[in-house]
């Protein structure tokens, strides 16, 4: 029994239990509610690692896919969802398959938002956050109507306010990002990057203490992104130009575990040893 309440010890149940035994930080929160404001008609082009999320938060969506893949769906539908996720030559004749009435896919890392939205697919992007985008198809009935605004639908969703507190630093007025930031953690204290944008202000001020201030607040909320938070740690010393700080941040911020993926990480450390090496 003393065995098994050390383990537990950093096990937190409390508050919002579910979201602390899910990612709910890489879950487009923000852009269902705005899915579901825009009504745009129930079959949905999805990431799957989505689908779950949005069959539970969000059942009158057909989703393509979702994270059981091609243990549940038939392996057509599965290559088939591969091949348009990747943008590969046939995805006209694919979307043709798959008359989807919006789009629900990654921000940034992914290139099917871009590769839908050229002139070639003539797809409409209709809302953007930094975790999600969400796209029309050409001809769509909802674009005869006038859209939702983002403002008015998210309101206080601690997603949207995140992406409006970045702009508004962005803009030049670091204390209402600030501000914003801070209210959304107020309403989410687990969001991991909240955190990480407020250790970017600081890095921005060059004030080490308050970055390392930033990521201590996070670890506090949600031990279990310790490294995630310290890898966002590393990432705000190196906009300060300071590798030294930056390459102990990393040295904690290597996963462990029987499914963890340390190689990049670690790879990182020997490139900013070098480099201090070197100096």
């Amino acid at each position: 029994m003393g065995i098994a309440a050390l383990l537990w010890r950093d096990v937190r149940l409390t508050p919002q239990m579910l979201e602390r035994w899910t990612e709910s930080h890489l879950y487009p929160r923000a852009a269902l509610r705005y899915l579901k404001a825009l009504d745009p008609g129930p079959r949905l082009l999805n990431h799957y690692n989505w689908g779950g999320y949005l069959m539970l938060h969000a059942p009158e969506f057909k989703v393509m896919i979702d994270g059981r893949a091609n243990t549940l769906y038939d392996e057509k539908t599965y290559l088939d969802y591969v091949a348009l996720t990747s943008g590969r030559e046939g995805l006209s004749a694919r979307l043709a398959q798959y008359p989807f009435d919006a789009a629900l896919i990654p921000s940034g890392s992914s290139k099917l938002a871009e590769v839908l939205a050229s002139p070639r697919y003539g797809w409409r992007a209709v809302y953007a956050d930094p975790l999600a985008t969400i796209l029309l198809p050409p001809g769509s009935p909802r674009l005869s109507r006038p859209l939702p605004r983002a403002e008015d639908v998210e309101v206080d969703e601690p997603d949207w306010l995140i992406a409006r507190g970045v702009a508004t630093a962005n803009s030049g007025d670091r204390a209402g990002g600030r501000a914003l930031i801070e209210a959304a953690i107020e309403r989410d204290p687990l969001l991991v990057r909240a955190y990480g944008e407020l250790a970017r202000l600081d890095a921005a001020d060059k004030n080490a203490a308050g970055v390392a201030a930033a990521i201590e607040r996070g670890i506090a909320a949600e031990p279990r992104a310790t490294p995630t938070l310290r890898l966002l740690e590393a990432v705000a010393y190196d906009q300060m130009g300071d590798p030294a700080r930056a390459l102990g941040a990393l040295e904690q911020a290597v996963p462990r575990g029987p499914f963890s993926r340390p190689d990049q990480v670690e790879t990182q450390i020997q490139t900013l040893r070098a480099q201090l090496a070197n100096r």
